[in-house]
Protein backbone atom coordinates (compact mmCIF):
# COMPACT_ATOMS: atom_id res chain seq x y z
CA UNK A 1 0.00 0.00 0.00
CA UNK A 2 1.14 3.53 -0.61
CA UNK A 3 0.49 6.41 1.71
CA UNK A 4 -1.05 9.61 0.37
CA UNK A 5 1.52 12.31 -0.35
CA UNK A 6 1.83 15.03 2.23
CA UNK A 7 2.02 17.83 -0.31
CA UNK A 8 0.85 18.18 -3.87
CA UNK A 9 3.50 17.07 -6.32
CA UNK A 10 5.34 14.90 -3.79
CA UNK A 11 6.01 11.29 -4.69
CA UNK A 12 3.99 8.67 -2.79
CA UNK A 13 5.69 6.98 0.15
CA UNK A 14 6.45 3.31 -0.50
CA UNK A 15 5.85 0.79 2.21
CA UNK A 16 8.60 -1.54 3.36
CA UNK A 17 6.82 -4.45 1.66
CA UNK A 18 6.90 -2.65 -1.69
CA UNK A 19 10.56 -1.79 -1.19
CA UNK A 20 11.44 -5.41 -0.37
CA UNK A 21 9.58 -6.57 -3.47
CA UNK A 22 11.35 -4.00 -5.63
CA UNK A 23 14.74 -5.04 -4.21
CA UNK A 24 13.99 -8.73 -4.79
CA UNK A 25 12.94 -8.12 -8.38
CA UNK A 26 16.07 -6.05 -9.00
CA UNK A 27 18.23 -8.91 -7.74
CA UNK A 28 16.57 -11.52 -9.93
CA UNK A 29 18.88 -13.05 -12.47
CA UNK A 30 17.98 -15.20 -15.38
CA UNK A 31 19.94 -18.38 -15.74
CA UNK A 32 20.00 -18.27 -19.50
CA UNK A 33 20.93 -15.30 -21.61
CA UNK A 34 18.24 -14.40 -24.16
CA UNK A 35 20.78 -14.56 -27.00
CA UNK A 36 21.45 -18.18 -26.06
CA UNK A 37 17.72 -18.96 -26.13
CA UNK A 38 17.39 -17.31 -29.54
CA UNK A 39 20.26 -19.40 -30.91
CA UNK A 40 18.74 -22.61 -29.53
CA UNK A 41 15.34 -21.81 -31.01
CA UNK A 42 16.92 -21.00 -34.36
CA UNK A 43 18.93 -24.25 -34.40
CA UNK A 44 16.42 -26.64 -32.80
CA UNK A 45 13.45 -25.75 -35.00
CA UNK A 46 14.87 -26.80 -38.38
CA UNK A 47 16.70 -29.79 -36.87
CA UNK A 48 13.47 -31.16 -35.37
CA UNK A 49 11.59 -30.63 -38.66
CA UNK A 50 14.25 -32.55 -40.61
CA UNK A 51 14.36 -35.28 -37.95
CA UNK A 52 10.56 -35.57 -38.11
CA UNK A 53 10.67 -35.93 -41.90
CA UNK A 54 13.34 -38.61 -41.53
CA UNK A 55 11.19 -40.54 -39.02
CA UNK A 56 8.17 -40.36 -41.33
CA UNK A 57 10.25 -41.67 -44.26
CA UNK A 58 11.68 -44.50 -42.14
CA UNK A 59 8.20 -45.39 -40.86
CA UNK A 60 6.83 -45.45 -44.42
CA UNK A 61 9.76 -47.56 -45.61
CA UNK A 62 9.28 -50.07 -42.79
CA UNK A 63 5.52 -50.27 -43.28
CA UNK A 64 5.77 -50.57 -47.08
CA UNK A 65 8.07 -53.60 -46.83
CA UNK A 66 5.69 -55.51 -44.54
CA UNK A 67 2.55 -57.20 -45.81
CA UNK A 68 0.94 -57.82 -42.45
CA UNK A 69 -1.14 -55.03 -40.90
CA UNK A 70 -0.26 -55.83 -37.30
CA UNK A 71 3.43 -55.30 -38.21
CA UNK A 72 2.69 -52.03 -40.07
CA UNK A 73 1.00 -50.35 -37.06
CA UNK A 74 4.22 -50.01 -34.99
CA UNK A 75 5.93 -48.39 -37.99
CA UNK A 76 3.03 -45.97 -38.38
CA UNK A 77 3.08 -45.08 -34.64
CA UNK A 78 6.83 -44.85 -34.17
CA UNK A 79 7.66 -43.35 -37.54
CA UNK A 80 4.59 -41.49 -38.71
CA UNK A 81 3.04 -40.06 -35.57
CA UNK A 82 6.34 -39.42 -33.80
CA UNK A 83 7.70 -37.80 -36.97
CA UNK A 84 4.64 -35.54 -37.23
CA UNK A 85 5.10 -34.61 -33.57
CA UNK A 86 8.75 -33.70 -34.13
CA UNK A 87 7.84 -31.68 -37.22
CA UNK A 88 5.11 -29.82 -35.32
CA UNK A 89 7.46 -29.10 -32.40
CA UNK A 90 10.24 -27.92 -34.72
CA UNK A 91 7.84 -25.67 -36.61
CA UNK A 92 6.55 -24.26 -33.34
CA UNK A 93 10.09 -23.51 -32.12
CA UNK A 94 10.99 -21.82 -35.40
CA UNK A 95 7.74 -19.81 -35.27
CA UNK A 96 8.47 -18.75 -31.68
CA UNK A 97 11.91 -17.55 -32.80
CA UNK A 98 10.24 -15.49 -35.53
CA UNK A 99 7.77 -14.01 -33.01
CA UNK A 100 10.66 -13.25 -30.66
CA UNK A 101 12.40 -11.34 -33.46
CA UNK A 102 9.20 -9.37 -34.11
CA UNK A 103 8.86 -8.47 -30.44
CA UNK A 104 12.51 -7.36 -30.23
CA UNK A 105 12.13 -5.20 -33.36
CA UNK A 106 8.94 -3.68 -31.96
CA UNK A 107 10.75 -2.82 -28.71
CA UNK A 108 13.63 -1.23 -30.63
CA UNK A 109 11.19 0.87 -32.65
CA UNK A 110 9.27 1.89 -29.53
CA UNK A 111 12.50 2.99 -27.82
CA UNK A 112 13.54 4.95 -30.91
CA UNK A 113 10.13 6.62 -31.07
CA UNK A 114 10.37 7.48 -27.37
CA UNK A 115 13.80 9.03 -27.88
CA UNK A 116 12.47 11.02 -30.84
CA UNK A 117 9.51 12.20 -28.77
CA UNK A 118 11.88 13.37 -26.01
CA UNK A 119 14.00 15.25 -28.54
CA UNK A 120 10.90 16.86 -30.07
CA UNK A 121 9.68 17.85 -26.60
CA UNK A 122 13.02 19.52 -25.86
CA UNK A 123 12.97 21.34 -29.19
CA UNK A 124 9.39 22.45 -28.57
CA UNK A 125 10.34 23.73 -25.11
CA UNK A 126 13.28 25.63 -26.54
CA UNK A 127 11.17 27.15 -29.27
CA UNK A 128 8.39 28.05 -26.86
CA UNK A 129 10.89 29.72 -24.55
CA UNK A 130 12.45 31.63 -27.42
CA UNK A 131 15.89 30.36 -26.46
CA UNK A 132 16.99 29.39 -29.96
CA UNK A 133 19.68 31.63 -31.38
CA UNK A 134 20.93 31.73 -34.93
CA UNK A 135 23.62 29.17 -34.26
CA UNK A 136 21.40 26.96 -32.11
CA UNK A 137 22.56 28.35 -28.74
CA UNK A 138 20.86 30.76 -26.42
CA UNK A 139 22.29 34.22 -25.99
CA UNK A 140 23.68 35.36 -22.67
CA UNK A 141 20.40 36.07 -20.95
CA UNK A 142 17.02 37.29 -22.04
CA UNK A 143 16.57 38.92 -25.45
CA UNK A 144 16.76 42.68 -25.56
CA UNK A 145 13.49 44.51 -25.00
CA UNK A 146 12.79 46.87 -27.88
CA UNK A 147 9.89 49.23 -28.48
CA UNK A 148 7.14 47.44 -30.43
CA UNK A 149 6.87 50.32 -32.93
CA UNK A 150 10.48 50.03 -34.09
CA UNK A 151 12.05 47.54 -36.44
CA UNK A 152 15.03 45.40 -35.52
CA UNK A 153 17.86 43.61 -37.26
CA UNK A 154 20.65 41.33 -36.20
CA UNK A 155 24.06 43.03 -35.85
CA UNK A 156 25.27 41.83 -39.28
CA UNK A 157 21.88 40.99 -40.79
CA UNK A 158 20.62 42.12 -44.20
CA UNK A 159 16.92 42.02 -43.23
CA UNK A 160 14.84 44.10 -40.83
CA UNK A 161 12.09 42.50 -38.74
CA UNK A 162 9.26 43.27 -36.36
CA UNK A 163 10.43 42.79 -32.75
CA UNK A 164 8.14 39.77 -32.31
CA UNK A 165 9.43 37.97 -35.44
CA UNK A 166 10.41 34.35 -34.82
CA UNK A 167 13.59 34.83 -36.87
CA UNK A 168 15.07 37.21 -34.27
CA UNK A 169 13.47 35.70 -31.17
CA UNK A 170 16.18 35.08 -28.58
CA UNK A 171 18.93 36.65 -30.69
CA UNK A 172 20.96 39.76 -30.17
CA UNK A 173 19.27 42.57 -32.13
CA UNK A 174 19.74 46.26 -32.81
CA UNK A 175 17.03 48.85 -33.36
CA UNK A 176 16.89 50.26 -36.90
CA UNK A 177 13.88 52.66 -36.49
CA UNK A 178 13.92 54.58 -39.76
CA UNK A 179 17.34 53.57 -41.09
CA UNK A 180 16.21 50.72 -43.37
CA UNK A 181 17.52 52.01 -46.70
CA UNK A 182 20.28 49.38 -46.94
CA UNK A 183 18.10 46.56 -45.44
CA UNK A 184 15.37 44.44 -47.00
CA UNK A 185 12.11 43.54 -45.19
CA UNK A 186 11.73 40.07 -43.70
CA UNK A 187 9.33 37.94 -45.75
CA UNK A 188 8.15 36.04 -42.67
CA UNK A 189 6.98 38.86 -40.41
CA UNK A 190 6.53 41.44 -43.22
CA UNK A 191 7.42 44.57 -41.20
CA UNK A 192 6.54 46.98 -44.03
Amino acid sequence: MTASPAAAGAEPVRSSRDERLADAVARLRTRVDMATVDRWLMAAGPVLVVFGLLLICLGWYGASNTTRVFLQIPYMISGGLLGVGFMFTGGFLYFSRWLNDLVNENQRQAEAAERQAEVLDRIEALLAGGAMAGNGAATDGAPAVIDADSWVATPRGKLYHRPDCSMVSGREVRSVNGDVDDLEPCQICEPA
